[in-house]
C-alpha cells in the first residue's frame, strides 16, 4: 500500500482558524499570564491607546528567572512551535495545558508578536519576532511556521524589559475586532477587574500591575466572618477500578456528616462514619485507587464543593435603599465559581430561579486534576461550561442542589426565620440597630414591638426642696405637715422590714418627731396607749375627708394621704363609700378575731388586731399587696399634683418652687 502525501496545513489556515476561535481580549491576557503566574513574583501589564481611542499595543512582562528556557529546542519542544508539546502539560502542578495558548491568543489579538527573554541556561538574551502577515505569505509550508530570532545585549533588553530577569511579550498591530474604541483609563479598569477575578487566589504570592495600578483580589465571601457560620463544605473522595467509580462525601458544617453518592438514583444518602471508613478500606483491598489527584497532600479528597449564604454580610443592606443590592456587582446570584488549581475557569448559575430568593447564595468548586477539568468540559481556550451529562457533573449538581436548599432570602419563610435567628444568636446582626432588610418578617414584627416600648416616656419623680421654704415663717411652719408626705416613700423599706403594720399606724400622727426609738416593741406599746386619746382626732380627720370627697374632683381623695392611713379609715357608720380598698381587706380579719368588747369606733379593734397580727399570723402576701397599692396610689397622687401645678419637665427628678409647694398645700386644704 502506498503512502498518501496529504501534507501539513499552511500557517495561513491556522491563523484564520485562531482569528475566528472566539478569543476575546481578556482571554489573550490570560493565555500569556497562565504560563508564568505560578513561577514568578511580579507581572506588569501595559497598554497603549492612540488619540482616536484605538488600542495599539499590549505588553506583558514578568520576572520568571528561567525565561523561555527551551527556546533552542528543535521541533514540538520549542515554546514557539504551533503544536508545542511539553511534559508539564500533563502535570497537574502546571497551569499551561495545551501548548498553543500564547500563539493562538496573540494571533487573535494582533498581527505581530515580539518577545524579549533572558535565558540563563543559554547564557544569552533573545529577541523573537512573529510577523503573522509575513508568515502567512511564505510559500513553503514548513517555513511559514518559523519565527525570526536574534540575540541582543543587556542594554537593549532593559530598554523593553522592566526587571533584571524574565521575559516581555509585546503584541502590536492590534485587530480592530478584539477591542472597541476606548480610553487608557477605561481599558485599565477593565483589565484590573478581569485579572482580579481570574487570579484572585494567586495575588497574595504574585503582584500584578495594570498600567502601574496594583490589582487587588476580589472579595472572598467564604472568608467573611458573617458568612462563614453558614458555610457548607463537601470534600469528595472518588475511587476507581477499571471503569467502575465510587463516590463518597464528607460534609462539614457545625457538624460532620458522611454521605455516599449513588450513580443510578443520582442522590447522596447519609451513612455512618464507621461505614464511611470501612467501605473505603474495603474498596482499597479490592484494588480501587484514587481516580484523580488530591487537592492537597493532607487527604484523599480530589474535589471540593462549598456553599455559603451572604445575606448578613456587611457588603449588603448597609443603607436605606432597598433595591440597591439588586444592582450590586458582587451580588452572587447563585453562581458557581469553578477553579482549577486556584485559577478561575468560569462562573455560571447551574439552575434558573423564578425569584431572587437565592441571589445571596454562592457556590465554589475547586480541583487540581486536569483530568477532572476534561470531564467538566474544559476547552482549549480555557473555559469550563459543565454542560455535559456524565456522572461527575451530575454528582456536582446534586451536591450544589443539596447545599442550596439550606438557604433563602425570602423573609416570609420559616427557613429564613431560622437563618435570621442563627445570625442574631451569633451576634452577626443586632435586632434593634441592623437594617430591617436583614430581618425575617417575624423578627421585624418583634423589632417594632421592642422599639415601641423604648419610645414610651418615663414618668418623672417629684422631689420637694425644703430649702425653698426657709424664707418665711409660714413656710417653715408648714414643714412638719409636708414631711409625713415624704416619709412613706423614704422610710417605707426600712419600716416594712421592722414591723409590717407599724408604718400605717405612724402615718396618722401629726408630729412624726414623736417616734423616739426605731425598736418595734416600744413603739407598739406607746401607740396602743395613745390610740384611745387619738380617736377624736381621727374622727375629725375622717369628717374632713368626707367633706373633701364631696368636691367635684374625685382624684383628691387619694391626695389626702391614703398611704398614711390605710388602716385608719374604717366605717364609723354603715356608709361603704368612705371605705378605701385597704379597709375591705382587713374587715375579714376583724370579724375572725371577734373581740369580746366591741366599741362604737372600730379603729381600736383594727389597731389592736393589727398589733397582734404579726405575732399570730404574719400574712406577707397581704402586706405586699397593700404596699403595692400604696405605691400605685402615690404615683397617681404625684401625677395629679403635677397636672395641677403645671409641671411639664420629663426629667427623673423635679425641683419644686415655693409657689408650687403653696399650690399643693392649697389643693390639699393645708
Amino acid at each position: 500500500m502506498q503512502v498518501l502525501s496529504a501534507g501539513a496545513p499552511h500557517f495561513k489556515s491556522i491563523m484564520k482558524m485562531h482569528k475566528h476561535s472566539n478569543y476575546r481580549f481578556e482571554k489573550f491576557i490570560y493565555e500569556a499570564t497562565d504560563n508564568i503566574v505560578k513561577k514568578c513574583t511580579m507581572i506588569n501589564i501595559t497598554t497603549e491607546v492612540d488619540s482616536n481611542g484605538k488600542l495599539q499595543e499590549i505588553t506583558i512582562s514578568d520576572n520568571y528567572e528561567d525565561g523561555f528556557e527551551n527556546i533552542n529546542e528543535v521541533g514540538p519542544n520549542n515554546p514557539f512551535n504551533m503544536g508545542h508539546i511539553k511534559i508539564s502539560h500533563d502535570n497537574d502542578n502546571e497551569t499551561s495545558e495545551f501548548g498553543v495558548g500564547l500563539k493562538a491568543g496573540s494571533i487573535s489579538a494582533g498581527n505581530q508578536l515580539e518577545v524579549y527573554t533572558k535565558v540563563p541556561n543559554s547564557n544569552a538574551i533573545y529577541y523573537v519576532l512573529l510577523d503573522f502577515i509575513k508568515m502567512s505569505k511564505e510559500e513553503d509550508v514548513h517555513s511559514s511556521y518559523n519565527p525570526k530570532i536574534k540575540t541582543i545585549n543587556e542594554e537593549e533588553y532593559k530598554d523593553y524589559h522592566p526587571f533584571e530577569k524574565g521575559s516581555t511579550i509585546k503584541v502590536t498591530k492590534i485587530n480592530d475586532s478584539i477591542y472597541s474604541t476606548t480610553t487608557q483609563e477605561e481599558i485599565t479598569e477593565f483589565l484590573i477587574k478581569c485579572i482580579s477575578e481570574t487570579y484572585s487566589k494567586y495575588l497574595g504570592q504574585c503582584e500584578i500591575k495594570v498600567n502601574n495600578k496594583v490589582v487587588e483580589p476580589i472579595y472572598d465571601f467564604f472568608e467573611d466572618p458573617k458568612c462563614s457560620p453558614f458555610t457548607i463544605m463537601n470534600n469528595v473522595h472518588i475511587y476507581k477500578k477499571d471503569n467502575s467509580y465510587k463516590y463518597y462525601i464528607k460534609q462539614i458544617t457545625s457538624l460532620t456528616t458522611y454521605k455516599k453518592y449513588d450513580e443510578k438514583t443520582k442522590k447522596a444518602s447519609v451513612i455512618q462514619v464507621k461505614d464511611f471508613d470501612t467501605e473505603i478500606n474495603e474498596l482499597k483491598k479490592q484494588g480501587y485507587i484514587n481516580a484523580y489527584s488530591p487537592i492537597s497532600n493532607y487527604g484523599e479528597s480530589s474535589l471540593e464543593i462549598k456553599t455559603t449564604f451572604t445575606f448578613y454580610s456587611d457588603k449588603f443592606h448597609n443603607n436605606t435603599n432597598e433595591e440597591e443590592d439588586d444592582d450590586n456587582e458582587i451580588l452572587p446570584r447563585d453562581e458557581v465559581y469553578i477553579y482549577k488549581d486556584n485559577r478561575l475557569y468560569g462562573k455560571k448559575a447551574l439552575k434558573k430561579h423564578n425569584n431572587g430568593s437565592h441571589n445571596y447564595t454562592i457556590h465554589q468548586i475547586n480541583f487540581k486534576s486536569k483530568a477532572i477539568g476534561k470531564e467538566l468540559g474544559i476547552t482549549y481556550n480555557k473555559e469550563i461550561s459543565m454542560d455535559g451529562k456524565n456522572n461527575l457533573i451530575e454528582l456536582i449538581k446534586c451536591l450544589i442542589d443539596d447545599n442550596r436548599s439550606n438557604f433563602t432570602s425570602d423573609a416570609g419563610t420559616v427557613k429564613n426565620t431560622g437563618l435570621c435567628k442563627k445570625a442574631l444568636d451569633k451576634g452577626l446582626i443586632d435586632l434593634l440597630t441592623c437594617n430591617e432588610q436583614k430581618l425575617s418578617k417575624e423578627f421585624r414584627e418583634k423589632r417594632n414591638k421592642e422599639l415601641a416600648k423604648l419610645k414610651q416616656p418615663q414618668k418623672p419623680k417629684i422631689v420637694i426642696d425644703d430649702d425653698n421654704d426657709n424664707d418665711t415663717k409660714s413656710d417653715s411652719e408648714s414643714e412638719p405637715e409636708q414631711e409625713p408626705e415624704q416619709e412613706p416613700e423614704q422610710e417605707s423599706e426600712s419600716e416594712s422590714e421592722k414591723e409590717p403594720e407599724q408604718k400605717p399606724e405612724q402615718k396618722p400622727e401629726p408630729e412624726p418627731e414623736q417616734k423616739p426609738e426605731p425598736e418595734p416593741e416600744p413603739e407598739q406599746e406607746s401607740e396602743s396607749e395613745s390610740e384611745s386619746e387619738k380617736e377624736p382626732e381621727q374622727e375629725s380627720e375622717s369628717e374632713s375627708e368626707s367633706e373633701s370627697e364631696s368636691e367635684p374632683e374625685p382624684e383628691q381623695k387619694p391626695e389626702q394621704k391614703p398611704e398614711q392611713k390605710p388602716e385608719q379609715k374604717p366605717e364609723p357608720e354603715p356608709e361603704p363609700e368612705s371605705e378605701p380598698e385597704s379597709e375591705s381587706e382587713k374587715e375579714p380579719e376583724q370579724e375572725s378575731e371577734k373581740e369580746p368588747e366591741p366599741e362604737k369606733e372600730p379603729e381600736p379593734e383594727s389597731e389592736s388586731e393589727s398589733e397582734s397580727e404579726p405575732e399570730k399570723e404574719p400574712e406577707k402576701e397581704l402586706e405586699e399587696q397593700e404596699q403595692e397599692e400604696i405605691k400605685n396610689e402615690g404615683k397617681r397622687i404625684a401625677q395629679y399634683l403635677m397636672d395641677k401645678i403645671s409641671v411639664t419637665s420629663q426629667s427623673d427628678k423635679i425641683q419644686l418652687t415655693k409657689e408650687q409647694i403653696n399650690k399643693i398645700k392649697e389643693i390639699l386644704n393645708i
